[in-house]
């Protein structure tokens, strides 16, 4: 018998549906993964002979599968010959183990699922691309055991995840934001191959509290001293670390040296405008003194003229007038020369050549104060610098740290319990004379 719901009842219902679909927003993490994959890869060893696929410790002993010694195989593996028979045919490989494998790497994009009503912060995001490489590296591993190769012929290597992930909302599509993750989960045997380093990870003891899970995990890389005194790198040890500018006293004595060159310069220009403008002025006195003399002597002179001469007389005379013009009339031009730079500068006339010293005065101005605003700013970086040492010296306890905190006085660096460091960048310019704390406005990616 069916029971007819009543429109109050039904309306429950719909305001029920309604809620739930409008307090939780699903949101989704997309990211692409470089996943190992095997691919044929004869192993030629000498002349037309191939590894048929077999452990080296198995050299010399029978293979079950023919009752054989484990041998090289002989091929002929030239096409131009009859008879060839190519390397990467299976069946040339027949109950040898299969053709040798080798491992290749393909991009594959990932999204995981995520619920919830606020999008996951950076470290959740962190977290989830971490568990699920996890898995693809357990399905690797599980398909390697169920194919029944031999250790040399299953697919090795990292799963790794370097680059740019998105969080969107699949409600409304929207992008809410993006950030870098780097993260990888070794196949098989967790040793990183580039490098040679083990890793492994133990759990001491997982805590339950109001249904939330506080692990205490330790986490281990050989040749990375990330802790106190070992490899071992605690859940518990996630620290923030403050960035410190790069080289901050070099950069401040060189700028000190350039400041003072600078000042040099500038007072060298001011003593030539000033030693210039000297000689205008001490130019023109000489000047009406000299035309003053000049000018008596050739009245004076001119005065004989008028006299009963003798023809040689006449024309000396004629002589010493002609070098009194002369000289008259360089001092009379070398007078208006002066004084008209001088009225040009007076007027500001730019084709003049104390002018043009003083424009050179002004640009050297410009720079010498850009030089002191950089100045004081790189020795307030320095006491910031400084200030970050002294509080970086309570948070890095060991070698793994200090080759990522010369980064620049506007940059956090958070490790998490693996020890991954994520950074952020201060919202605003970092506030310099406020005492050691300059992030006055917080931090963001």
């Amino acid at each position: 018998m069916k029971k007819r719901i009543g429109k109050k009842t039904g309306f429950i219902v719909l305001f029920c549906l309604f809620a739930m679909n409008t307090v939780f927003a699903d949101y989704t993490i997309t990211y692409k993964v470089r996943v190992p994959y095997p691919v044929n890869k004869p192993k030629k060893i000498k002349g037309g002979e191939y590894d048929g696929y077999y452990e080296v410790a198995d050299q010399g002993k029978t293979n079950p599968a023919t009752g054989q010694p484990y041998t090289p195989i002989k091929l002929q593996d030239d096409p131009s010959k009859e008879g060839y028979q190519n390397p990467n045919d299976s069946n040339n490989y027949k109950d040898l183990g299969g053709i040798p494998q080798g491992t290749a790497y393909k991009e594959e994009e990932r999204v995981i699922p995520i619920e919830g009503n606020n999008p996951p912060s950076d470290i959740e995001v962190q977290k989830q691309i971490e568990a699920d490489i996890e898995k693809i590296a357990k399905k690797i591993e599980e398909a390697n055991e169920n194919s029944g190769a031999t250790n040399n012929n299953k697919t090795t290597g990292l799963v790794t995840v370097n680059g740019t992930v998105t969080i969107q909302n699949t409600t409304n599509k929207e992008v809410i934001r993006e950030q870098k993750v780097s993260a990888s989960a070794p196949i098989g045997d967790p040793v990183l191959l580039s490098s040679g380093q083990y890793l492994y990870t133990e759990t001491d003891i997982d805590l339950l509290v109001s249904g939330l899970s506080f692990p205490i995990t330790r986490y281990y890389q050989s040749g990375k001293n990330i802790s106190a005194t070992s490899m071992w790198f605690m859940s518990t040890d996630s620290r923030i670390v403050r960035g410190q500018k790069f080289q901050p006293e070099k950069e401040l004595a060189t700028l000190n040296a350039l400041y003072t060159d600078s000042v040099a310069n500038y007072n060298d220009t001011n003593k030539k405008y000033r030693d210039l403008k000297k000689w205008y002025t001490d130019q023109i006195a000489l000047c009406k003194k000299e035309l003053s003399v000049l000018k008596k002597g050739r009245s004076e002179i001119n005065v004989l003229l008028g006299r009963n001469l003798t023809a040689s007389s006449r024309t000396k005379i004629e002589n010493y007038i002609k070098k009194y013009d002369a000289n008259i009339s360089y001092y009379t031009n070398l007078q208006n020369d002066c004084e008209r730079e001088l009225d040009k500068d007076k007027k500001n006339d730019p084709t003049g050549a104390l002018v043009k010293i003083r424009a050179e005065i002004a640009k050297q101005e410009v720079l010498l104060n850009e030089q002191k605003a950089l100045l004081v700013q790189s020795e307030k970086e320095l006491a910031h610098h400084n200030a970050n040492v002294s509080y970086n010296s309570y948070a890095i306890r060991g070698s793994g740290f200090t080759d990522l905190i010369a980064c620049g006085n506007d940059i956090l660096k958070v490790y998490d319990e693996r020890g991954v460091a994520f950074s952020y960048r201060i919202k605003e310019a970092p506030v310099y004379g406020a005492g050691q704390n300059h992030y006055p406005g917080g931090s963001e990616t």
